[in-house]
């Protein structure tokens, strides 16, 4: 959509990366793009979404989710359930207390064959009426449920629902520190291995006024919220706009920027990074350097994230092409295979190859990795000379594959699964394995090297079978058998399973399917 008003030069259609602006409906056979963006007074201040119709091959008429009636609404999330049904949350003005936190769900409707949503009006209010102005909600969903946490002053508060967001359990409080304000940028990412939720956000957890990364880890097994510092700046330089994720391990990932310099008109000055929990630590950040130009990656930011069964993280983010200025591309990391810059892939052009550029992009945070539809949706809006109207765009884009592209050489996996067959599996299952020349190098220098453990994994995190391996068993390549009895000789059920093999602080893990 073209010419959007949005209010103003320091807003944007898409503003706010921490929030999920994009979610694909993957339901039986329909598989779409969603995409929410907000609106200035000359379109009512309401926040709309739009939805790609296959049949017609369109962009649906956009819908308002807010119904704000003039009131401003702003920093809107999307998610789509296991039904295809739409969750939305969004602050909107309003009396007494300013802004309040709002939600409401659009209903897929495939009963005529065609595409419709219903959306479910009036919205939500999930916040309290308490004086305070509350602002810049984040939401996902864990279980069809969904889970919204909003700052108010100086507390982090949060509301979620266990039927689906038909009904809510009430405002409370996440946590409360004095250093939490308002207007403090969150972002979230549900477990799929549980119930829990991860935040992250960029706080000062020093004391130098210097933003460092701090989460904030709900607990569902006992109802508890957590704070953990993820990562300290070692000089004074701001961490800004983490984007988190949770692999189907249960490990937390965060990719955030690195600010340099004061901020252009249009576009953001940083270098992005990475860092992980492993082993209930976290890991110091990885920089990540999608690009071959060491300049070039230091103009990069709002980073987006999307991660993938085969626990590959996708990143969209917005960078300085030079003589084409900014551009949004995406790339990939593959933690466990210690692969921190798979280069980069240009998403900003049109289908006729020729650049548009773009800021605040957005990627879809499931999507697939096999069929018509793999790889990420990313969508983004492209601000001519920082002021308004807008475009919004979106593309489906494919997936990276991991190895030499482009003339290009990723870092080489320090460990590599040769084969899982079969899988499925039935009776037993052989895994091949072995470590790479630099490691089989660095192995054979030491006298101890650090824990080897192969581990298989349900899909609520369970451990249910430990192997136990040696230094001597990765110098030529290593196989097992798993006979899908867990350790203590029991047999497990039909389903799926993860592979996890670690070397020290490298992971690497694989999915597998057993049947009856």
């Amino acid at each position: 959509f073209s010419g959007i008003d949005y209010g103003g030069s320091a807003s944007s259609p898409q503003n706010y990366p921490n929030a999920k602006h994009i979610t694909n409906v993957m339901v039986g056979s329909y598989n779409f793009p969603v995409i929410i963006w907000k609106t200035g007074s000359s379109w009512g201040g309401a926040s709309l979404f739009s939805y790609w119709d296959d049949m017609f091959q369109i962009w649906s008429y956009p819908d308002s989710f807010t119904s704000s009636g003039g009131e401003d609404t702003g920093s809107g999330n999307v998610w789509s359930d296991s039904k295809g049904n739409l969750h939305f949350a969004w602050h909107q003005a309003g009396n007494p207390d300013g802004y309040e936190i709002f939600y409401t769900r659009a209903l897929l409707d495939t009963s005529t064959g065609m595409i419709l949503f219903n959306v479910v009006r009036p919205g939500i209010m999930v916040s309290e009426t308490n004086g305070i102005s509350e602002t810049y909600p984040v939401m996902c969903l864990n279980g069809d449920n969904p889970y919204i946490v909003w700052s108010q002053g100086n507390v982090l508060f949060w509301n979620h629902s266990t039927n689906g967001g038909i009904t809510w359990v009430g405002a409370d409080t996440a946590f409360y520190d004095t250093m939490l304000v308002a207007g403090q940028l969150f972002c979230i990412a549900p477990d799929p291995t549980s119930g829990d939720v991860w935040v992250a956000t960029s706080y000062d957890a020093n004391g130098d006024s210097a933003m460092d990364i701090v989460t904030f880890h709900y607990i569902s097994s006992g109802g508890i919220w957590e704070k953990e510092v993820a990562a300290v700046t070692p000089d004074s330089v701001s961490y800004a706009f983490p984007a988190i994720s949770v692999d189907y391990t249960g490990i937390p990932g965060i990719v955030f920027q690195k600010n340099f310099g004061s901020y252009p008109s249009v576009g953001p000055v940083g270098l992005l990074m990475f860092t992980r929990k492993i082993s209930g630590n976290w890991i110091p950040p990885e920089t990540l350097r999608f690009s071959p130009d060491a300049q070039t990656d230091e103009t990069t930011g709002w980073p987006s994230v999307g991660i993938t069964e085969t626990n590959e993280i996708y990143v969209a983010f917005t960078q300085d092409s030079s003589s084409f200025g900014f551009q949004v591309f995406y790339s990939k990391v593959v933690p466990e295979s210690g692969i921190y810059d798979t280069p980069r892939r240009i998403v900003s052009k049109d289908y006729s190859n020729s650049l548009v550029g773009g800021i605040f992009p957005h990627m879809t945070y499931n999507f697939p990795v096999t069929g018509p539809y793999a790889g990420p949706g990313i969508s983004w809006c492209v601000l001519e000379n920082g002021m308004p109207p807008a475009n919004c765009y979106y593309k489906h884009m494919p997936l990276i594959p991991t190895g030499v592209e482009e003339g290009n050489e990723t870092v080489k996996p320090l460990l590599t699964f040769i084969e899982i067959s079969p899988n499925p599996f039935t009776n037993k299952v052989e895994i091949k394995f072995q470590m790479t020349e630099d490691r089989r190098q660095n192995s054979e220098n030491r006298n101890n090297e650090s824990d080897i453990s192969l581990l298989i994994y349900d899909v609520t995190g369970r451990k249910v079978r430990e192997f136990i391996l040696y230094p001597s068993s990765f110098i030529l390549p290593a196989k097992l058998e798993w006979d899908g009895r867990d350790n203590a000789g029991k047999r497990v059920k039909s389903g799926v399973y993860f592979v996890r093999l670690i070397v020290g602080e490298r992971v690497m893990m694989k999915k597998l399917i057993m049947l009856e």
